[in-house]
């Protein structure tokens, strides 16, 4: 695969995942809404680390991953970006479920 190629699949991988992710953020955003609704004790700063943090952990995964494909570095570098970037957002995910969970119990 030329150089070209692959630096093209590889903005078109990280855009996607961005979009995606995206997605994911703005649904998660009604699940933080709907499971904080009545919490009189909810700290206000500690909002935007929560609706910001996990899509910012994911996308940072993403840009990371199709860099490194970008680069032709090995396979299991640029997907192990890719999965941990995912995988971090999604235990700050349930992390932050469960601090709504708490304060608001």
């Amino acid at each position: 695969m030329s150089p070209l190629t692959r630096w093209f699949l590889a903005v078109v991988m990280a855009i996607s995942l961005i979009v995606l992710i995206i997605g994911v953020g703005f649904t998660s955003l009604l699940f933080f809404a709907f499971g904080s609704d009545s919490c009189s004790s909810w700290p206000s700063n500690l909002e935007g680390l929560l609706f910001f943090g996990p899509p910012a952990l994911m996308i940072l995964g993403a840009v990371t991953g199709s860099v490194l494909f970008g680069l032709n570095k090995r396979w299991f570098w640029w997907l192990g970006a890719i999965a941990a970037g995912g995988l971090a957002g999604i235990a700050a995910y349930v992390i932050g479920m469960a601090l709504i969970i708490q304060a608001c119990a």
